[in-house]
């Protein structure tokens, strides 16, 4: 682990990416979001909304099956 000098430290963030440009070979660093891991996956699953029946009309393969259909025509 190294210690970035004050002026290059990032407020809200305890870790940063380091990439370098391509084009004109400069070191570029931008924060790296702070995660919680599985916590945010589960809290943003919970606020998402879906109907409970999206979907259930749709057999599942017809596309493949109607593919199938035309070829052995």
């Amino acid at each position: 682990m190294a210690h970035l000098p004050a002026e290059f430290r990032f407020e809200d963030s305890d870790a940063v990416y380091i990439r370098r440009d391509t084009v004109t070979g400069d070191g570029i660093l931008s924060p790296k979001p702070a995660s919680r891991g599985w916590a945010d996956f589960f809290a943003l699953r919970d606020q998402a909304q879906s109907a409970g029946d999206f979907a259930t009309d749709r057999p599942m393969n017809d596309a493949l099956q109607s593919q199938t259909a035309r070829e052995e025509a």
